[in-house]
């Protein structure tokens, strides 16, 4: 991720890491019920959640009976989501740094997690290919995320109204965009 890029998201989620916690879009939700079920039916020893937020997505595949690392970019998520769940008595393992740059063996992950994150990603095919490399043979990256319109305009105004209410909001992917990225790093 660009430092600029980086600088803007810890200074955005820095300072509201606590509102990310008690969230409820983030506590919960179909999306997460969605992705909790797949991991359900998976059934994951070793899961990475990319850009953990205040930890929810985490906390919900420690409950799987999963080994978790959290993982993201600012430091003060990360102090936030580690007292969340050491309350709920999850065992979590918390790591800080740039989706771009992974500091993680190749394959070492049966499923890799991002919710609610990758359209704040500088730099997406990196990133995607990053947590890629993290996941072993046969394993899986779940991933939910706004989508991007396939229409120019209607795609155009959506990234203006995210980028208001978010400065690092970089933009929302189309489905057909996913599709390619995820393609482009199968195995």
């Amino acid at each position: 991720m660009s430092d600029r890029q980086a600088q803007k998201v810890q200074a955005q989620f820095g300072a509201v890491a606590a509102a990310y916690v008690t969230s409820a879009g983030h506590a919960g939700g179909e999306d997460l019920e969605r992705l909790l079920a797949w991991g359900r039916a998976l059934r994951p020893r070793r899961v990475l959640d990319v850009a953990t937020g205040g930890g929810h997505t985490a906390l919900a595949f420690a409950g799987l009976g999963a080994r978790v690392t959290a993982f993201d970019l600012t430091e003060p998520m990360l102090h936030t989501a580690r007292a969340f769940l050491t309350e709920r008595g999850a065992d979590v393992r918390f790591i800080a740094g740039d989706v771009e740059a992974l500091p993680f063996r190749a394959g070492i992950f049966d499923v890799v997690t991002c919710r609610i994150a990758a359209h704040r990603f500088a730099n997406i095919g990196p990133a995607v290919r990053q947590i890629a490399a993290t996941v072993r043979p046969g394993g899986s990256f779940l991933v939910q995320d706004i989508l991007g319109h396939d229409d120019a305009g209607a795609s155009a105004f959506i990234t203006e109204v995210e980028r208001r209410r978010g400065p690092t909001h970089v933009r929302a992917y189309r489905a057909a965009e996913w599709k390619a990225l995820l393609k482009g790093v199968s195995r």
